[in-house]
């Protein structure tokens, strides 16, 4: 593993991050290491590889979020209904969708047109809400708490691209 090779520490963000998207590699999924031949110069150059999932001593120390620590608590950030660009769902889809956020580690509080998604684990302490409004499809309505990818306000942009990626492939699925 490069773990071994480099001397790096696993990166408990990045490490997150990936195992939201991909399973642990970036590029393959399920592999629980990165094999990618450029980590040691993003490593130098950057104190991390480019996908997260490896850093040193020095960028885990200094990046407070990785450390699970947050300098305030803040509450609900209400998002502006934006990014409605999904067309509405029939039932299969919907449930190709709840089978997709359920699959990558969210427990599901389904309220008919609203959905309240919660990432599974001892470590998160998120939740966001989505809105079908069935004319142009699913909207994240509110983000809220401690999560990868929650640094530097990007709680509602974070999720909503996943969401609306397993949304379309929830429609095709359907049709196909």
């Amino acid at each position: 593993s490069i773990k071994g090779k480099v001397g790096v520490t696993l990166n408990p963000h990045g490490w997150a991050t990936q195992v939201l998207i991909a399973g642990g590699c970036p590029c393959v999924p399920g592999r629980p290491s990165c094999p990618c031949v450029f980590v040691k110069e993003d490593i130098k150059e950057l104190g991390r590889c480019r996908c997260g999932l490896f850093a040193d001593d020095n960028y885990l120390e200094n990046y407070n979020s990785l450390k699970g620590e947050a300098k305030k608590k803040r509450g609900k950030v209400e998002a502006a209904p934006v990014f409605a660009l999904l067309p509405a769902m029939n039932d299969k889809a919907r449930g190709e969708f709840l089978k997709k956020a359920s699959i990558n580690g969210f427990s599901i509080e389904d309220n008919g047109s609203r959905l309240t998604l919660r990432p599974r684990g001892a470590e998160a302490t998120a939740e966001v809400t989505i809105e079908d409004d069935k004319v142009n499809g699913f909207r994240v309505v509110s983000a809220s708490g401690r999560y990868a990818g929650f640094a530097r306000g990007q709680k509602r942009s974070y999720f909503e691209s996943y969401i609306n990626r397993w949304v379309m492939e929830a429609v095709f699925q359907s049709e196909g």
